[in-house]
């Protein structure tokens, strides 16, 4: 179900457009028609299959020039990532088009508690709260095109189109 969310945007912002989309934190299967970045490089990231001038931060895209992706992924990366989610989405905001999609997936905490999950998660969100505290409050900036709880359990997606 992920994959097939990256797979989806990744048709509908780059294949059908001809663009190239970014893909923060490469988990070791490339999506279609975008880069994939790490904050790992080479043979630190699942077998070394990202170049090195490819290691980015998510909570840093200060290496992007302005407007220069019709497409940013983060699947299950921003609840690695410290610092506050809503100062993040304002700041990758620059390097996406006009028009151009900022998907997530995290994980649910209604269902699991992720920081027990994993030692590399740095905060967890349930989805309504995400939405109120994080995804209202960036009217200004981003359009939300979809906010699914996906019913699996685990996680829940966030689709924002870049105004």
């Amino acid at each position: 179900q992920q994959r097939a969310f990256n797979v989806y945007w990744a048709i509908q912002q780059c294949w059908m457009t001809g663009e190239v989309g970014l893909e923060l934190g490469y988990g070791g299967v490339t999506t279609p028609w975008c880069l994939a970045t790490d904050s790992r490089r080479g043979a630190d990231c699942y077998g070394g299959t990202v170049d090195p001038a490819l290691v980015v931060r998510g909570e840093d895209p200060s290496p992007f020039g302005t407007q220069c992706f019709n497409l940013v992924l983060a699947n299950h990366v921003l609840e690695h990532l410290e610092g506050d989610l809503y100062e993040i989405f304002v700041a990758w905001h620059r390097v996406i088009k006009p028009g151009g999609i900022f998907a997530v997936i995290l994980p649910d905490q209604r269902y699991n508690d992720v920081m027990k999950m994993d030692s590399d998660h740095k905060q967890a969100w349930k989805a309504p709260d995400f939405k109120t505290q994080i995804l209202d409050r960036l009217d200004s900036f981003y359009e939300i095109v979809e906010h699914d709880t996906l019913g699996n359990g685990f996680s829940f997606n966030s689709v924002l189109r870049r105004r």
